[in-house]
């Protein structure tokens, strides 16, 4: 049992498609190849969101060195080059290193917004912040394109850059980058304390709030939070199940010897999971829920049939033979159906199904063990002064 409950408390949330869909589906199938032909160089996307200061020069350095150091980054994904991959992503110093690139587009915007675009340093960085924000008003508005070379419309540059136009300020920024291997909860918080890390690592201004948000994110977030209402409410449905124990048997020892074996059900039924590599899911959180519903209703069963035996019989152990012979053969038969019954969820091509089968079925036989040599054995020790 201590073994057991050391690989509870170490099992691993993961969200993966395979948990979820038949593994020799094509969707699975096609998944797992373009994982092994195009490993690293795509993902799952997530955001970094910059919000205040970003039409300000010094942060467009900021940031170009905050996307040079995500590289490092394990699970961000990178292109041929080494670099974070943007391909047909915008961003804001790849936004006004494209304007600099592209003198035609350059003037286009010089004379649709009436301003003067200029790089006296040559970081490919304009020098003003009036100038930054008229690029991102004309990028809002008409996109940014040059033909036979790249083509950003107002809607696809919308995605990444907002401002308020009521104001004509309050400019957002967002970053968006690929996450390699998001399957693993594990995996996708160390990726958002490395960013986060790298975050202020670069420093940026005051001005400038930084915000780490996407799919892989929320969804770990959810998948936590479920599991840590799993691990909450077990102690409190045990807490509840003892005193309904407590209040209908009017035995305090009654009460504590039927409810440990439904303790050790839980934990023995996590410890499994964690030797054959299961992992928690929305699923998969729920089974020690409804261990604690089945192992109460086994037991109780058992110990009121005992109950009413230990006052017909002169020994704790002929008492104790009567009802494992009676209602514990009820017991076995009742849980032999539904064990065959579960088990052939097991089949079931979708793993979902599969897994919530075998595990169902593995927790009604550890139920139906404890209530059979557990709770008898704790029956005993609790009449070993009483009469015989």
């Amino acid at each position: 049992t201590i073994f057991a409950a050391i690989g509870a408390l170490n099992l691993k949330s993961e969200f993966d498609v395979k948990d979820f869909f038949d593994n020799k589906s094509d969707f699975v199938i096609g998944l797992d190849k373009y994982q092994e032909y195009s490993s690293g160089s795509r993902g799952e996307p997530a955001q970094i969101l910059f919000e205040g200061d970003i039409t300000n020069p010094k942060f467009l350095k900021d940031f170009d060195k905050f996307k040079s150091n995500l590289t490092e980054v394990e699970f961000i994904s990178l292109d041929a080059n080494g670099n974070v991959y943007q391909e047909g992503i915008l961003n804001p110093i790849k936004v006004s290193k494209l304007i600099f690139e592209n003198q035609k587009l350059k003037e286009k915007i010089e004379t649709t917004q009436n301003i003067k675009i200029t790089d006296t340093n040559n970081d490919q960085i304009p020098d003003s912040n009036n100038q930054i924000e008229e690029i991102l008003k004309y990028g809002f508005e008409n996109g940014l394109s040059v033909e036979n070379k790249f083509s950003y419309d107002p809607r696809w540059f919308q995605r990444y850059f907002w401002y308020n136009e009521k104001t004509n300020n309050d400019f957002t920024a967002v970053f968006l980058v690929l996450l390699s291997a998001s399957e693993s909860e594990d995996d996708v918080e160390q990726v958002r304390k490395d960013i986060k890390s790298t975050i202020e690592e670069t420093n940026f201004s005051k001005n400038i709030k930084v915000g780490v948000t996407g799919s892989p994110f929320s969804r770990n977030d959810q998948l936590n939070a479920s599991t840590d209402a799993m691990r909450r409410s077990i102690p409190i449905a045990a807490g509840g199940s003892f005193l309904i124990i407590l209040i209908i048997l009017r035995s305090f020892r009654y009460a504590i010897a039927t409810i440990i074996p439904i303790g050790l059900v839980v934990v023995w039924l996590y410890g499994i999971m964690y030797v054959f590599n299961f992992s928690l899911n929305y699923v998969t959180a729920t089974i020690g829920a409804i261990s604690l519903g089945v192992g109460v209703d086994f037991s109780i069963h058992m110990t009121m049939r005992f109950r009413e035996e230990i006052k017909k019989r002169a020994t704790t152990v002929d008492a104790l033979f009567r009802s494992i012979n009676g209602t514990g053969m009820a017991l076995l038969a009742s849980a032999a159906s539904s064990i065959l019954g579960f088990a052939i969820m097991g089949f079931a091509p979708m793993p979902l199904f599969s897994t919530f089968g075998i595990l169902t079925s593995i927790m009604i036989f550890l139920a139906l063990t404890v209530s059979l040599f557990v709770l008898p054995s704790l029956l005993i020790l609790i009449h070993r002064n009483t009469k015989k």
